[in-house]
């Protein structure tokens, strides 16, 4: 089957997100009672929703989590990445080399896909093709957004193809029927693997792969 759409994830696989908001809900988590690393957040909360966390927080402590949590996380979080954000490695080269139509479909609110691929001067390449699981109230893992992507864009889910970095991401993909790559920058390849993708440690390896 030909590739006629690429689907991108966000955070993880554009901009190099991941660390500053794992950052900031390891800080969080921690001022509630419950001590934690950003890499124990990463490897819990990657690619996931505030839902995950909220879960988490209340399983952990006993307790909901506060009503302030989530803006002071979008402060906290916004304020890094304006100040430190970055796009992966390889990422705009492998924009530039696509020549099918692509978009993105993230866990995020519109608004911060919007302004990192801004701050990553990477937002010209999908023409404002940006699909947000707050538009549609379903967060991956769920299959809901790739699919609702796809729609969108006109492209029947057998002619995509997504590209991840995390195990949430994966699973949405591989269940929404979606041939996945997986960016292991991190080094969790065999997680990837495992749920369903085909592994790749930098962003050029998929150039030519579309």
């Amino acid at each position: 089957m030909k590739t006629s759409l690429v689907i991108f994830d966000c955070d993880g696989v554009l901009v190099d997100s991941e660390p500053l908001s794992n950052r900031v809900i390891a800080e969080q988590i921690s001022s509630l009672g419950f001590p934690m690393t950003e890499k124990e957040a990463h490897s819990i909360f990657a690619g996931g929703s505030l839902e995950i966390v909220e879960k988490f927080i209340l399983d952990k402590t006993g307790k909901p989590m506060p009503d302030y949590f989530e803006e002071e996380y979008r402060v906290r979080s916004t304020a890094l990445f304006r100040s430190e954000l970055v796009a992966i490695p390889g990422a705009e080269e492998l924009l530039k080399s696509i020549k099918i139509p692509k978009c993105v479909g993230s866990n995020g609110p519109l608004s911060k896909i919007d302004e990192n691929l801004r701050l990553t001067k990477m937002h010209h390449y999908f023409d404002g093709n940006f699909f947000s699981a707050y538009d549609i109230q379903k967060w991956k893992p769920l299959p809901d957004l790739y699919l609702y992507a796809a729609k969108k864009m006109g492209v029947d889910p057998a002619e995509c193809v997504v590209v991840e970095d995390s195990v949430h991401g994966v699973q949405a993909a591989v269940a929404a029927g979606i041939k996945v790559y997986a960016y292991a920058g991190g080094g969790n390849g065999e997680l990837l693997r495992e749920a369903g993708a085909e592994v790749v440690t930098k962003m050029e390896e998929l150039i030519g792969k579309f």
